[in-house]
């Protein structure tokens, strides 16, 4: 069996940014006779890719790699990879196949923010109901948030939600923002006429 079986990313290490693409290596120390070694990929329980080395024939234990290609996207952000070296040494060898498993590489994707519901919102509204604005963004990092609007006095900034009882009609816009990019979405408040 193998000394050690190690995960990495190549040149890199987790956050990673979503639609770049990165290399995780997965190397086996020490492992004899290799050309009945399968490396086996993981990305939570689903087996991603496999790899077999019976084209190597040396009859002394030695160091092999593979490598993934990943190109993440905010779906994959918290997903856990892993590789396991498994020794199939046919119907003669030890059943199950003796395997050795890497640690587990949680990879966090980093992503610019983007609204549930981009659209314009407009409210009409009478004048003495509670006003909710709802900017929330899904991003990583969490994204900050910014309003602006002739109607608004005090300072609203970094609050995904405005809940008021009284903003007056207008137009309010909402940027949210974090290192990837920026994204705005317009609410505009109309009172009914009474």
């Amino acid at each position: 069996k193998p000394d050690s079986v190690s995960i990495s990313l190549v040149n890199h290490s987790s956050p990673v940014v979503e639609g770049r693409e990165y290399q995780l290596q997965c190397e086996v120390q020490n492992v004899a006779p290799v050309q009945y070694l399968v490396l086996r990929w993981y990305r939570g329980k689903t087996e991603v890719y496999n790899h077999s080395f019976s084209e190597l024939s040396p009859a002394t234990p030695v160091q092999v790699s593979s490598t993934l290609l990943i190109v993440p996207n905010r779906a994959d952000d918290g997903a856990q990879y892993r590789c396991e070296a498994e020794l199939q040494l046919g119907a003669e060898g030890p059943q199950p196949p003796p395997t050795v498993q890497s640690d587990v590489l949680n990879i966090a994707v980093q992503y610019p923010p983007d609204f549930r519901n981009p659209e314009e919102e407009i409210l009409d509204i009478s004048e003495d109901s509670e006003i909710v604005l709802d900017c929330t963004a899904e991003g990583n990092p969490t994204p900050v948030y910014i309003w602006s609007s002739s109607n608004l006095q005090e300072n609203t900034d970094n609050q995904p939600v405005l809940r008021a009882a009284s903003l007056g009609p207008g137009e309010y816009t909402c940027t949210a923002s974090n290192i990837l990019g920026k994204k705005s979405k317009q609410f505009v408040i109309k009172h009914k006429s009474k």
